[in-house]
């Protein structure tokens, strides 16, 4: 192995204050250096600095996040947040706006573009203290509509552990967080993320955590990346894990869940009768459907068109049971 190239400047430390992003069929490396924020294209030539990005009295950079269908940058001192956007005409990225959401800012995260809603979504882990720990959501009305406000915060949680490490699945349906120096790393998921209803109100979004337990403590973790306009849930994720004891571990997810045992009422199909338990043939109950039917993207899909078509109870029971397998 030679030496091929060396990149000037002095990165600040920290894996947060260094992105990558792949925008109109181009990656750019983007890493803050005290105060300013430098731009590399794929030959890791500078294309770009943008001095003071947050301002010339505020403190170096400390995390940023990017975003590659809109090509939104998000930079943070440890208290305010800017937002670049790239120019249309030129290969540079101009000013959006700042704001202040509250608390020490310690890790940025953009949500897929496509998952949520059409606008973009940027998840903020912060401090309020010592012992005071969150997780926000928060919605850019972008473009910028100066009759409202440009930030609005869309649900919040509280994190036992200081949020050092956050990352959004590839479909958006999960965030990890990671605190230094942990040996458990956290995969927050939201109930009801898959409603049957179109409109879903998520302020009232209720996230419960999922912890990955680690002999020693987690050195880095990455999620396996995903077509971008593929439907969320129509591929499990997978999550990579770097440990202190040299080992790299594999996460995949468990479609089945805790959705498993929670029935639910369905009031559509009042004549058919399917059993919520698979293994149970023999159940008299009407009406009776697991959960994981309306809140699982693909298993909802199969059971709209089996709604349409003549199926008997054993061939309905026998579908799920291989959709189950299968996932």
């Amino acid at each position: 192995m030679r030496l091929h190239q060396v990149i000037t400047g002095s990165r600040n430390n920290g894996r947060n204050c260094l992105a990558c992003l792949n925008f109109s069929k181009s990656f750019y490396l983007i890493y803050g250096c005290s105060r300013n924020l430098v731009i590399l294209d794929k030959y890791l030539f500078q294309i770009q600095v943008i001095a003071d990005a947050i301002g010339s009295d505020s403190g170096e950079i400390c995390c940023l996040s990017c975003e590659d269908l809109s090509g939104l940058i998000a930079v943070s001192n440890g208290k305010d947040i800017a937002i670049f956007e790239p120019n249309p005409s030129k290969i540079a990225w101009g000013d959006l706006c700042k704001f202040s959401p509250g608390g020490s800012i310690s890790a940025l995260s953009w949500f897929p573009h496509s998952s949520k809603c059409q606008s973009p979504l940027l998840a903020i882990g912060s401090s309020l203290n010592n012992s005071d720990h969150h997780v926000s959501c928060w919605r850019l009305n972008w473009p910028t509509n100066a009759a409202s406000n440009i930030f609005q915060q869309l649900w919040v949680f509280r994190n036992p552990d200081p949020v050092n490490y956050l990352s959004v699945s590839p479909d958006g349906r999960f965030v990890a967080t990671l605190a230094s120096s942990s040996n458990d790393l956290r995969v927050w998921y939201a109930i009801g993320r898959f409603s049957s209803s179109r409109q879903s109100d998520e302020s009232q979004s209720n996230w419960l955590p999922c912890l990955l337990r680690h002999p020693e403590h987690v050195v880095s973790f990455s999620w396996r990346s995903m077509p971008r306009y593929l439907p969320p849930g129509w591929l499990p994720n997978a999550l990579l894990t770097s440990c202190k004891d040299g080992v790299a571990r594999v996460w995949f997810e468990d479609a089945l869940g805790a959705h498993r045992n929670f029935p639910i009422r369905d009031d559509r199909s009042p004549n058919r009768k399917i059993s919520s338990n698979l293994v149970n043939e023999n159940s008299n109950e009407k009406g009776l459907l697991p959960t994981i039917l309306f809140e699982h993207p693909v298993l909802n899909f199969y059971f709209r068109l089996w709604l349409v078509t003549y199926c008997s109870t054993v061939d309905i029971n026998l579908l799920l049971y291989c959709l189950v397998e299968a996932l």
